[in-house]
């Protein structure tokens, strides 16, 4: 920044000199310490003018960035939620339809015990096998709504 209040007695007599030697025109304008001193706090206020806009502006972006950020972790938040509560139904589903087979098949397998029969005992346990070894249903597409990936099985 220009300091513009040194050296002001040089400037007077500099700036004298010049007054006596300018013709008067319509484009030139003498310039006196008083006229410097006024054009320096001028171009010191319109800095400081531009200095607080572009501030004012950075700052307002930097706000509504903030908020643009917080409602998208709001949105995203909600969104895992609502996922989460899904995949928790289903998966408690998937557990009552599993225990009411594990039930049917333990009844039927008491059936078999009291018949002796070795052909039935052998299907409920392959039954049972099948029930517990096979991934659940509609469970495979719940990964996949929570961005994750599937495993081969």
């Amino acid at each position: 920044m220009k300091d513009y209040f040194t050296d002001l007695s040089i400037q007077k007599e500099h700036v004298q000199e010049k007054e006596s030697n300018l013709v008067n025109s319509a484009t030139s304008i003498p310039l006196t310490a008083d006229a410097a001193i006024v054009a320096g706090t001028v171009d010191i206020t319109k800095e400081c003018i531009r200095c607080f806009t572009e501030y004012a502006k950075c700052k307002e972006h930097e706000i509504t960035e903030r908020k643009r950020i917080s409602a998208m972790l709001r949105a995203v938040q909600y969104q895992i939620d609502a996922q989460k509560e899904v995949y928790l139904r289903e998966l408690e589903k998937n557990y009552e339809d599993r225990n009411r087979l594990y039930d049917m098949a333990e009844k039927t397998q008491q059936k078999a015990l009291e018949l002796g029969d070795k052909e039935m005992l052998q299907l409920c346990y392959n039954f049972i096998l099948n029930v517990y070894t096979k991934p659940y249903g509609n469970n495979r597409q719940i990964p996949l709504l929570l961005g994750g990936s599937c495993p081969q099985l």
